[in-house]
């Protein structure tokens, strides 16, 4: 069968698909039509658009009044969008709705005939000019017909979680029935009714939710809730199991250096006016408790007085205790009343009686839920008041022990937070008003957060007490998080929300500076981290932490120190109420939100600052229109043919260490190797990277005169600027035989890649100049370099495509074809849509031609002829520097003829989404 033919037989079979509701992808088609290009960001599980954005959308010709109004409004514009979301048979009820500056930030959790559907939201961002920024879905698809019966019995899904955590079966909160969709996986996902199973055991530390298919009785999810140590010295006896934590750093990017243990003041620097503390320089008195009856007051109806407390207001674990005013803090009169004591800790009981009065004084209050040492004695102070009698009440001495210390540090900086949050979020949710906190636990070098409540370690295994200042913001940051959503460790973000609550309410870089006793710290916001950061939690969330610390600092050295931070906190700590839910996310939650008009294509006010931020963090971020980076994604996935995936067939000193050494531009490079079999070649891996990510071309050479020769083969390496394994492929496939030399390289660009090299093994590299008469030396004495040799694997590989460059105009790029069949040829297609193709849906099954399993994913509008030469195929493309190209969109995919593949000798690839850009 010819290619022309091929497309001949693909466009008669297309008529005989019957036409299907309309979808997400189909919806969108027709919404850029009406609207012209826009931005969009898919996902995958659910196959809706979770961000459209761009010029910005009328929901409104009059300005919103309030946030009722703007939830009407949102409303509104969902119900004209519903196939575009996904909506379907569920509804939506409100989860979130703030206003942060100029902008409403709406989130509505989905539900199906009243089970909830976890994960399962849409996102409005609502000017109050009544233009929408950005509105998105991650709506699970369950369909209307969805059998909501289940055939598991609640006790046994609660005994099967109990049993998957390592837990005996206990009597809990009976189950509750859900919708379950895995919302982080790669391609399209199936909801499934779920029990959901509370586990509720702090002694064991498992705390989450185990999801529980309601009709087959297997485990599908667990969600943890008890965040808990990943590392660090006095973690040996935990159960290592949770993610948000703190634990000392062993980063080498920020390290304990001794130059950390400079003189600090006695209370942190504050980046907002409303942390100073001007009651600091109050007198100190008393001992533990101690009160003082003032002088009778002749006709005062009130039970009045003052409260201190002698507190770490510090920075580091250790600081000496300043006796400060207790803020906030509920003093309770039996049987008249209670009230909280003001900025200055005084407070005042109105009392219309003449006998003292009992008043009950804790360590809980306005913004604290209450704290109970877990190790000494919880305080709870009885104080005797008369009216018209003001009595002072101090509360320990500046000699307190750490588990006395602890329980006035903890409120303390538990108050100062909520309240220095609440400047830019006046609205904040009264739940974090009861977050509670448990110091003194008896376990070391940790803090831990769960459901609302704080833990903080007591002193030994070479920590002290974290009972203080910065740990307790990041642990409270951690509720903040929680307060707008469920907490997401997708990326280590919920990590990065504690430690940017941490740095941003102190006004410096450290979190846990003193936390060891060599007077270590925990992380840095001066990290080198990028992202993706790989690694835990901790270390992933860095580069969010280091991005908002990057935005703060550059802010103010624009603006100004108090200007500069006041913008920082409002974008970005204000920008929490969305609960985004991975870094990318987060980042386009703070453009939003500086943004003046709806307008991501022409920048915010504070653009170069956003952009420099991410840019250094190499974290996705909305291009202005100036620059729009184009990009591919694969979509899909092909069918079996007769061809072969490429495998490792020869190692060369791939196991050792690389010692990070530098190449040098404007030299090739050559890897001597030996068939230890007879192979046919098709690529190689290195050990590398590139600052800024680079496609670098490489070679195959024979050997000539015990160096490099003829070349035989020829192809590119993509690079990224993250230490990896990176795969070359040829562009022909090359035998080699038993025995023979053999060498691999590659021509480095003018920002040179990362050397290879380990700390042993065999000498293998050769290089030369580039330029005219450059000749071959080596091998280069002492230095050795890893590499793996790629072959041929077993037959019944998948076509792959792929590409190799960036689809944007005026610039060359290719797409690729891997793993076809010997002797296969075909077409790459080009089409306009990935839903329909002569008005019939995709995908379309091609089982009618005999290619069982195989489906057209794209529309077949152009057909090029392609041969592929040892399985594999390269398609150059150059796109004209044409404007009205930029934001528009293509897709491909190969259809190959492979005879003995499958009944009808058709496979084929996965496809290829384009989105064209400018640069």
């Amino acid at each position: 069968m010819s290619a022309p033919r091929l497309v001949i037989v693909l466009a008669t079979a297309l008529p005989m698909a019957t036409a299907l509701a309309q979808t997400p992808r189909q919806a969108w088609d027709r919404f850029e039509g009406q609207n012209g290009p826009s931005r969009v960001d898919w996902h995958a599980p659910t196959g809706t658009p979770k961000a459209i954005f761009g010029r910005g959308f009328r929901a409104t010709d009059r300005a919103v009044a309030d946030v009722v109004d703007a939830q009407a409004i949102a409303r509104a514009f969902i119900a004209r969008h519903t196939d575009l979301l996904g909506v379907g048979a569920s509804d939506f009820p409100l989860r979130n709705s703030d206003r942060v500056g100029p902008l409403y930030v709406l989130v509505f959790d989905q539900r199906f005939r009243g089970l909830d559907v976890i994960g399962g939201r849409l996102d409005v961002r609502l000017r109050a000019s009544g233009i929408v920024s950005m509105f998105g879905s991650r709506a699970a698809p369950v369909p209307a017909d969805f059998d909501a019966v289940p055939q598991v019995e609640p006790a046994v899904a609660a005994a099967t979680a109990a049993r998957d955590r390592g837990l005996p079966a206990t009597a809990g909160a009976p189950p509750r029935l859900v919708i379950w969709l895995d919302q982080s996986s790669d391609r399209r996902a199936t909801p499934h009714l779920a029990w959901e199973v509370d586990i509720d055991r702090p002694d064991a530390r498992e705390v989450g939710r185990s999801y529980i298919d309601a009709r087959q009785g297997v485990v599908l999810a667990y969600r943890n809730e008890w965040h808990e140590c990943g590392f660090g010295t006095g973690c040996a006896d935990d159960h290592v199991h949770a993610d948000a934590d703190l634990a000392p750093s062993s980063d080498n990017s920020a390290p304990n250096h001794p130059t950390l243990n400079h003189p600090t003041p006695s209370h942190p620097t504050p980046s907002h006016p409303t942390l100073s503390h001007p009651t600091l320089s109050h007198p100190t008195v008393g001992p533990r408790v101690h009160v003082t009856n003032g002088p009778v007051v002749p006709g005062l109806a009130a039970l009045t007085g003052r409260v201190q407390a002698w507190t770490n207001v510090g920075l580091r674990a250790t600081e000496p205790l300043t006796n400060v005013p207790v803020r906030r803090l509920t003093i309770s009169a039996g049987g008249v009343g209670s009230t909280f004591t003001d900025d200055q800790g005084n407070f005042s009981i109105p009392y219309s009686g003449t006998t003292p009065i009992e008043l009950t004084i804790r360590f809980r209050g306005q913004r604290c839920g209450g704290v109970t040492a877990l190790q000494g004695t919880t305080y709870v102070g009885g104080v005797l008041a008369s009216p018209g009698q003001p009595v002072d009440v101090q509360i320990y001495t500046a000699s307190a022990s750490q588990f006395d210390r602890s329980q006035s540090t903890v409120y303390w900086a538990t108050d100062n937070v909520n309240e220095y949050i609440r400047t830019f979020l006046p609205s904040l949710r009264s739940v974090i008003d009861r977050i509670t906190a448990q110091p003194n636990r008896g376990l070391t070098c940790n803090a831990t957060y769960s459901r609302n409540n704080m833990f903080f370690y007591a002193a030994g295994g070479g920590c002290n007490n974290t009972g203080f200042s910065t740990v307790v913001y990041h642990e409270w940051g951690h509720g903040l998080d929680d307060t707008y959503g469920s907490i997401s460790q997708t990326d280590g973000l919920s990590e990065g929300w504690g430690d940017i609550v941490a740095t941003y309410t102190s006004g410096q870089p450290i979190v846990g500076e003193g936390f060891g006793v060599s007077g270590s710290f925990i992380r840095t916001a001066r990290n080198t981290r990028t992202y993706p950061a790989g690694g835990g939690v901790h270390q992933q969330g860095e580069t969010w932490m280091g991005f908002a610390w990057d935005l703060r600092q550059d802010l103010i050295g624009r603006l100004g120190a108090a200007a500069g931070a006041a913008v920082a906190e409002q974008i970005v700590l204000g920008s929490v109420v969305a609960d985004a839910v991975n870094q990318p996310d987060a980042v386009r939650e703070v453009f939003l939100i500086d943004d003046d008009d709806g307008d991501l294509t022409n920048g915010t006010p504070h653009y170069d600052a956003l952009a420099a931020a991410a840019q250094k963090r190499n974290l996705p971020y909305p291009v202005r229109a100036s620059t729009i980076p184009g990009s591919y994604v694969s979509f899909g996935t092909g069918c079996p043919g007769t061809g072969r995936e490429t495998s490792e067939c020869q190692a060369i000193n791939d196991s050792g260490t690389p010692q990070g050494l530098g190449t040098r531009s404007g030299v090739s490079y050559a890897l001597r190797a030996t068939a230890g079999q007879a192979l046919l070649v098709r690529g190689f891996e290195l050990q590398t990277s590139q600052s800024g990510g680079a496609t670098i071309n490489v070679q195959l050479y024979a050997e000539s005169g015990g160096e490099p020769g003829a070349l035989l083969s020829s192809g590119t390496m993509p690079v990224g600027p993250t230490r990896a394994w990176y795969q070359a492929r040829l562009d022909q496939a090359v035998t080699i035989g038993a025995g023979e030399r053999f060498y691999i390289g590659f021509s480095n660009p003018s920002t040179p890649i990362e050397a290879s090299t380990i700390n042993g093994g065999t000498a293998v590299p050769y290089f030369r100049d580039d330029g005219p008469g450059g000749a071959w030396n080596g091998p280069i004495s002492g230095v050795s370099w890893g590499f793996r040799v790629l072959c041929d694997g077993p037959a019944g590989a998948t076509p792959t495509l792929a590409i190799d460059g960036v689809p944007e105009i005026g610039v060359n790029f290719a797409l690729t074809l891997a793993a076809a069949g010997q002797g296969s040829t075909g077409v790459l297609l080009f089409g306009a849509s990935d839903t329909t193709f002569l008005g019939a849906p995709l995908p379309l099954s091609l089982g009618v031609l005999g290619a069982v399993g195989c489906d057209l994913l794209v529309s077949a509008d152009i057909a090029l002829p392609i041969t592929p030469v040892g399985g594999s195929a390269r398609a150059p493309i150059m796109l004209p520097p044409d404007d009205a190209l930029v934001g528009q969109d293509f897709y491909n995919q190969f259809v190959l003829i492979d005879p003995g593949a499958n009944p009808g000798d058709l496979v084929t690839s996965n496809g290829g989404w384009a989105r064209i850009g400018k640069f």
